[in-house]
């Protein structure tokens, strides 16, 4: 696959992923998402976790919300900022899930009903689970192009609870190489139905083999 160098590029790359993604056979989709679920299940670092940051699936993402069945775990679901307080920077909120306190954004895009009593600052969430659009090894994402993601752990590497992000994809969404702006935040782990990515030394694979996948006891 070709480096999108510029803007127009990355806009045509992230259209054909995303049509890619979603020409996944819906039998696909679900098989895929159980494995990535397993593999997470894997991880010493995703098993440590006691508060995490979820995503709701849209637009054939991988559907990680069977995750939610594990009580030991906090699990936090993102709101965007700029519908509740739009004084503020595009950027994210993350609130205590609670399946019967949800609602539409104006993506039309599945998060909790607002209540500031329930927020977590970002940055003390131990693991941030992140949709993508595209990746690639070295940790870079594309996104959906808003910058969500990017305005709200902007600071991560300042702070001293520094959340490990790790991206949440199908194999096919894997690129052989994309730029990256400065603005742009790695990604430290990418799971895949395949396989699980380290991007970088501050994520510890496990022994077991990254390739194999695992039944977990809690599925």
């Amino acid at each position: 696959m070709t480096r999108p160098v510029n803007s127009s590029a990355r806009k045509k790359l992230r259209k054909e992923l995303r049509a890619r993604r979603r020409s996944l056979p819906t039998s696909h989709q679900a098989q895929s998402s159980r494995d990535i679920i397993r593999q997470l299940y894997r991880q010493i670092f995703f098993i440590k976790a006691r508060n995490v940051g979820l995503y709701w699936p849209t637009d054939g993402e991988a559907d990680i919300s069977g995750l939610t069945l594990a009580d030991d775990t906090a699990w936090y679901l993102p709101q965007i900022s700029d519908s509740l307080r739009r004084w503020e920077n595009q950027r994210l909120f993350f609130q205590l899930f609670d399946p019967d306190r949800t609602a539409l954004n104006t993506y039309g895009i599945i998060e909790p009903c607002y209540n500031p009593r329930f927020h977590l600052d970002p940055l003390m969430l131990d693991v941030v689970l992140v949709p993508l659009v595209g990746f690639d090894r070295q940790g870079n994402r594309l996104g959906m192009g808003k910058g969500y993601y990017d305005r709200t752990f902007e600071n991560r590497h300042k702070a001293w609870h520094k959340p490990r992000l790790v991206g949440i994809a199908y194999s096919i969404q894997e690129c052989a190489e994309l730029s990256s702006n400065a603005w742009d935040i790695p990604l430290q782990a990418i799971v895949t139905e395949r396989e699980v990515i380290y991007c970088s030394d501050t994520a510890v694979p496990t022994q077991q083999n990254r390739t194999s996948v695992a039944r977990p006891s809690k599925l």
